[in-house]
């Protein structure tokens, strides 16, 4: 991904308040969920971005969903 991608702003998020802290200036996103039932089983991440940024785009593989998203 860093080869490509090396100037790309990446980091793994625990709970929405990381997620706030780290895309607080951002105007566009994506959010890479994989797994997310087991850390973060209410959806707190999720729930943050629907009520906070317009969903733009989304794809989904095997136990991984992408969501492109941008600020409302």
């Amino acid at each position: 991904f860093r080869y490509y991608y090396a100037n790309a702003r990446v980091k793994g998020v625990q709970n929405a308040d990381d997620a706030k802290e780290f895309i607080k200036d951002d105007e566009s996103l994506w959010l890479v969920l994989t797994f997310w039932r087991y850390y973060d089983p209410e959806g707190t991440i999720q729930k943050y971005f629907e009520e906070n940024y317009k969903l733009i785009e989304t794809k989904a593989f095997y136990d991984i969903e992408l969501r492109h998203y941008k600020k409302s």
